[in-house]
């Protein structure tokens, strides 16, 4: 997911690549969790994870994945 942020002269200007995304999209996060897609959205339903909706894409953000993980999901 590419990110572009505005510098002083007001144009804008892609971020940094070497900075590490925000969110994850959904395969990506059970990936790296260790755990199913269903077990992603059981999650949710439960109000155990927040899920965040960026046009059609489904994304978790980078600070539920840490909490999930430090939790053991």
């Amino acid at each position: 997911m590419e990110t572009i942020q505005a510098n002083v002269t007001g144009k804008k200007a892609a971020a940094d690549p070497r900075d590490p995304p925000k969110a994850r999209c959904i395969p990506e996060a059970c990936r790296l969790l260790g755990i199913s897609r269903s077990t992603i959205y059981r999650l949710a339903a439960e109000g155990r994870i927040r899920l965040i909706r960026i046009g059609s894409r489904t994304l978790v953000p980078e600070t539920e994945l840490d909490r999930l993980a430090s939790e053991g999901a």
